[in-house]
């Protein structure tokens, strides 16, 4: 534990492992409400489901990685 601790820096960001795993829990939970949902949106404007579900899901990869 104490590894992950010193890797991430939780200490220095007033932050902890049970509140960093449920921000991970809650933004997955998101992503996949909003992956299909925006698909299924886009797809009634008669574009490719399958070409939008990869770049909502691209796009919020790359939005996570650089925030």
């Amino acid at each position: 534990m104490q590894f992950i601790k010193n890797l991430f820096k939780l200490e220095e960001r007033s932050t902890n492992i049970k509140t960093e795993l449920l921000a991970g829990l809650t933004t997955s939970l998101a992503m996949d409400y909003i992956l299909p949902v925006n698909s299924s949106m886009l797809g009634t404007a008669v574009v490719l489901v399958g070409g939008v579900l990869f770049h909502i899901a691209i796009s919020a990869a790359l939005a996570s990685i650089s925030s």
